[in-house]
């Protein structure tokens, strides 16, 4: 295949079809590997495709693909779960400074369960997969290689891939100096086997670090597959790992991945099956484990794994050689330093967002999920949150004040408080977007801001008259004593939730009409807790909604259903899908104008802290400092001292003019600037300042007067 084309997109508009909106200062760089390639099932075990491509040199921020996946043209999509690797397999002259092996595997994926799927249905999903680790790389000629394993051999069935390559162009979050495959653990090995055990399989990996290098990362990318007999084991059993550096524990983790919660339901197979560290149709995001180095030193890394050996073998009859394995790709990556101290980004918007990877999750009235990354060598420890609907009412439009811990690259999933706006949102003539904004890490100004703000365009759920009440109609199976529940919530315009009804159901029906009530959020859950073990060795459990393996009464089949009264066609129902795995939602909203809480609307100078007010008595000269000579005070004044919310006033003598205020952390970083812009006369009257949002610790004050005058002052934020 020839090179193929880059092309250039604008702050990602309206991408991928989801809407996706990025407020970076540079541009996205799209690369097409493959264009709607066709996969078919044929003979052999695996299917390798090749294709070169020419990406320039550029500074990367962040790199991710898309892979989009369809049905063969008059086909049929293929039937099973299969692997799937992107591999860089060459290099041209002009590429990468940094060295980097052949064959290196960047993307993991399944293939899904698509027996229900045929060209003619249109049926197609996109995911997507960061690859930022490997940025340094992706320039120049390269060729990269998809490998795609199967054992059908029907060539009517398989996929149709488009691979996009998308590179945000920005300062790197750090400095990469080298990427360096563990060859010695790459690869299939079994699991359970007594004649190859897994620890003989995997041994120490050693390495030197870079002179340069003050951290480094391991990461993995570990899946466990095929199923012996009868522990079906790796694929279906959950087993501990523990990685060690220099001979001491650094993470342990179970191999395991829960399904019943994939935004691609209803897979022709037991796509709701728990399983070791994948799911069918998903990617495979890597692990990373970081840790600090001291350069030009030897590290000893180790991997391992629950020992466990076939019950068979342990009976004295292994079980003819069918053993579960582990595919593993691992490698070490080493850094100089970091690009940034203080940063925080938004690194997605779950809901409300059109994306398919998220439709488990969408659409939504209220509750927006949020993903937060931290970019900084410090630890995230706070971050201000602005998000509502772009242009709608501003009582809708939320703040929201982040605390936790969080180090380097790792990310926190956020359900923020509060409905979205859908009435402005139902009455918009043009598309509607959710905007949420990320800013002040750890109190401080964000160091990179071109990643602070994601806007996804809105959809509105299903609306209700709510005088017409609302109906749900459950029929149960076979397991649903044990196993089922519905929960229904109402969120009102305060952010309040309540619950209205929780029940578990039998096998019979489960009708029940609901009074509503006009301006509310409504959430409908119906959970499947699963619970039934198949035997505990094999530590796992089935959540399958009420349609599938379901089992028999009384000989018979009893596979359940759920609908609800259809507010667009009274006299019809809407047929929600049984084959749920986990949860299956269904969001709506009631008809009638948003009952918004009254907030008193500050006034425009107290949004700027610019309101002069009648002073306070004078404080004592003790508390606010003073002239040891003369007793008089040492303007300008600032108190209180310390505050607990935040809040400080200052007071000037009758001549003193304030140009600009500053307060800086102990560790040099601008907190907070306050700039006038014009100059301000400050007649035994008050500044109001407003430092809410700053991490409690004492912080300095430096007041610019006029003629250059400076004054230094220390607070407190409790």
């Amino acid at each position: 295949m020839g090179r193929i084309a880059v092309t250039l997109i604008l702050l990602m508009a309206c991408l991928f079809g989801g809407g996706i909106l990025s407020a970076s200062p540079g541009d996205t760089l799209r690369v097409n590997l493959f264009d709607r390639l066709n996969i078919p099932s044929t003979s052999g075990r695996r299917t390798d495709f090749k294709t070169w491509v020419n990406i320039p040199r550029v500074s990367i921020h962040k790199a991710f693909f898309i892979a989009k996946y369809e049905c063969l043209e008059d086909g049929g999509c293929g039937h099973w779960d299969y692997l799937n690797h992107l591999f860089i397999t060459g290099r041209g002259t002009e590429s990468s400074v940094i060295p980097l092996p052949l064959a290196v595997e960047i993307v993991r994926s399944i293939t899904p369960y698509g027996g229900y799927w045929r060209s003619e249905q249109k049926w197609f999903f996109d995911w997507k997969i960061d690859v930022t680790n490997f940025s340094p790389f992706l320039v120049g000629d390269i060729e990269f290689t998809h490998r795609h394993t199967h054992y059908e051999t029907d060539p009517r069935l398989g996929w149709r891939l488009t691979l996009d390559l998308y590179l945000v162009e920005g300062p790197p979050p750090r400095a990469i100096i080298s990427l360096t495959p563990i060859d010695s653990w790459n690869g299939s090995h079994l699991y359970g086997a007594a004649a190859s055990p897994f620890s003989e399989r995997v041994t120490t990996y050693v390495f030197r670090t870079h002179e340069e290098a003050t951290h480094a990362s391991l990461a993995i990318v570990q899946t466990g597959h095929g199923a012996d007999s009868p522990d079906i084991c790796a694929e279906f059993c959950s087993r501990e790992r523990t990685i060690l550096v220099n001979g001491k524990v650094h993470t342990k983790k179970n191999i395991w991945k829960a399904c019943g919660n994939n935004s691609l339901q209803a897979q022709a197979g037991t796509w709701d099956s728990d399983r070791a560290g994948w799911c069918p149709g998903l990617p495979v995001d890597p692990e990373h484990h970081d840790f600090p180095v001291v350069g030009a030193t030897d590290y000893n890394l180790d991997l391992k794994m629950e020992e466990y050996f076939n019950s068979l073998y342990i009976q004295g009859h292994e079980s003819r050689g069918k053993h579960g394995n582990y595919v593993i790709y691992a490698y070490v990556v080493q850094y100089r330093g970091y690009s940034f101290r203080n940063e925080v980004a938004v690194s997605d918007v779950i809901a409300p967002n059109n994306l398919r990877e998220h439709a488990y999750y969408n659409p939504i009235c209220a509750n927006p999920i949020v993903v937060i990354q931290n970019g900084g060598e410090y630890d995230l420890r706070s971050a201000k949150i602005n998000y509502g609907l772009r242009g709608a009412d501003p009582r809708s439009q939320k703040s929201y004040r982040w605390r936790g811990r969080l180090p380097f690259g790792k990310k926190d999933t956020l359900f923020l408080p509060g409905i979205l706006d859908w009435e402005f949102a139902r009455n918009s003539l043009e598309k509607v977007y959710f905007r949420v904004e990320v800013s002040q890490p750890n109190g401080l100004i964000d160091e990179y801001a071109g990643n602070n703000v994601i806007e996804t365009e809105y959809t509105v759920p299903v609306a209700y008259n709510y005088q017409d009440g609302f109906k749900v109609d459950i029929r149960g199976n076979i397991q649903s004593p044990l196993h089922n529940r519905l929960v229904l919530e109402k969120i009102d315009p305060n952010g309040t939730q309540e619950l209205l009804r929780f029940a578990r159901f039998y096998s019979g029906s489960y009708v029940k009409n609901i009074a509503l009530k006009p301006g509310n959020c409504y959430v409908m859950n119906l959970y499947d807790d699963g619970g039934r073990k198949w035997e505990d060795n094999y530590r796992i459990s089935i959540s399958n909604g009420l349609s599938s393996l379901t089992g028999r009464q009384n000989g018979v089949r009893t596979p359940g259903s759920i609908s609800v009264n259809d507010p667009e066609y009274p006299d019809r129902v809407r047929v929600l899908p049984a084959d749920f795995g986990t949860r299956v939602s269904y969001r709506f909203i009631t008809l009638g104008e948003i009952q918004y809480p009254i907030v008193k609307e500050p006034r425009p100078c107290e949004k700027t802290g610019d309101c002069i007010e009648e002073p306070p008595p004078p404080a004592p000269v003790s508390v606010l400092g003073s002239d040891r000579n003369n007793g008089s005070l040492d303007y300008p004044i600032v108190y209180p001292n310390s505050s607990a919310d935040g809040v400080f006033n200052l007071r000037g003598n009758p001549d003193s003019i304030f140009h600009k205020i500053e307060v800086f952390a102990l560790s040099g970083e601008i907190a907070h600037v306050k700039e006038f812009g014009a100059l301000k006369r400050v007649q035994n009257s008050l500044i109001r300042l407003e430092l809410p949002d700053l991490f409690p610790g004492l912080y300095l004050m430096r007041i610019h007067l006029q003629g250059g005058e400076l004054r230094l002052r220390r607070i407190i934020i409790l």
